[in-house]
Formats: structure tokens, sequence, C-alpha cells
């Protein structure tokens, strides 16, 4: 296959990964708490990591890069659970829009430090960085995440249970209506990334540093 196709294949893998996560990982944290899913997700997606690193054909590294998605889509919804376990009012909506702070730097600092990575040491540094990141949160997670939700107040663990979950949402119209403005955003934005690539260094014969540069240089202006 061209490598245009394998590289936009590999974004897609990531991209049903972070769309399919939240589905199954969010709600499954509902029914069996927080810190098991936590370091599950956290896990995963260090094992997900090495298999990309290793992986012999590119339908394994696809496949891989829709384990990382998966994986760290739960790592996120998660994360935004605790915060509303244990917060109300200013201070949940304060925590969240930090949260937000943090993830709208990585469009930034990200481009700029993936493209030094891969000039210097190739593009599997970039993923050898991630897995020691991650390793350490999993550490860290192990021994300083405690259950934030209480038995009490978890969802039931059957299939129906869950079910019941997911039609509760969908009756919830103000939601729906939300959620589709996000998808037409999120489509957007990953359009946006699965093109510019090859856009920059191809049609405009940019470097692949450069790239890194004008990357985040079109994501601060966004944000």
């Amino acid at each position: 296959f061209p490598v245009t196709i394998v590289v936009q294949a590999s974004f897609t893998g990531v991209t049903l990964g972070l769309a399919i996560g939240q589905l199954v990982l969010g709600p499954l944290s509902d029914a069996f708490g927080r810190r098991p899913l936590m370091i599950l997700t956290i896990a995963g997606y260090v094992v997900a990591i090495g298999l990309a690193f290793l992986a012999p054909s590119i339908e394994l590294f696809i496949a891989a890069r829709f384990l990382m998605g998966f994986f760290s889509a739960g790592a996120d919804v998660i994360g935004r659970a605790i915060i509303r376990d244990l917060y109300r009012g200013q201070a949940m909506q304060r925590l969240l829009a930090r949260t937000y702070l943090i993830q709208s730097i990585s469009p930034i600092a990200g481009p700029i430090v993936g493209s030094q990575l891969s000039e210097a040491f190739g593009w599997q540094s970039i993923l050898l960085v991630f897995g020691l990141i991650s390793l350490v949160l999993l550490l860290l997670l192990n021994f300083l995440l405690f259950e934030t939700l209480p038995v009490a107040k978890r969802r039931a663990s059957t299939p129906l249970g869950l079910a019941r979950g997911y039609i509760y949402v969908l009756r919830d119209r103000v939601l729906i209506g939300l959620m589709l403005y996000a998808a037409m955003q999120l489509s957007a934005l990953f359009l946006y990334l699965n093109f510019t690539p090859f856009v920059y260094q191809q049609s405009f014969g940019i470097s692949q540093t450069d790239y890194g540069f004008w990357l985040a240089l079109n994501g601060a202006i966004i944000s």
C-alpha cells in the first residue's frame, strides 16, 4: 500500500478506538468502579504500545493503534468521572476546565516534541516515550489512586443494566445535540490531522522538524 494510505489507516484506527473506548470503558467504570478500570486502561495502553512497537505487519500495527485509542479514551473519560465523583459545583467546573486546558496544550507541544524525536531517533522513539510515561502513571495510580465511586452508587454490571444507561442517555435531547456538535467538531479535527502531514511535507516541501513547528503554530492559533 502507498505510505499515505497506511498512515491514514493508522489514524483511522486511533479515531475508532477513541470513539469506542468511551462508549465501552466509561459505562464499565460506572458498574465496577473507577480504580480497577483506570488501572486496566493504562495497563492496556502500555501493552498496545508494545504491540505497535513490535508489530511485524501493517495490519497488526493498525490494530495496535486502535487499541491505543481505545484505552486512552477510557483513561480520559474515567478521569473526568473521578472529578465528578469527588467535586460539585464550582470546584468541579474549575478542575474540569484545568483538565481541558492541559489537553489543549497537547496539539501545540505534541507536534514539536514528536517531530524532534522522530528526526533524531526515528518514529519508534515516540512510542517508547509514551510507554515510559504510561508506566510511571501506572505505578503512581497503583499507590495513590483510591476508589471514588461507592458501591451503592454503581450501576448494575449485567448487560441489561449497562443497556439501561445507554437508553437513559439517548432520551436526553440536549445531550444528543451536544454530542452531535462535538462529533462534527472532532471530525473536522481528525480530518485536519489526517491530511496536513502530506500537504505540508509533500506539497509544500516542509521538513519533518519544521512540520512540527507549523502544526503547533496552527494549534496555538486555533486554541
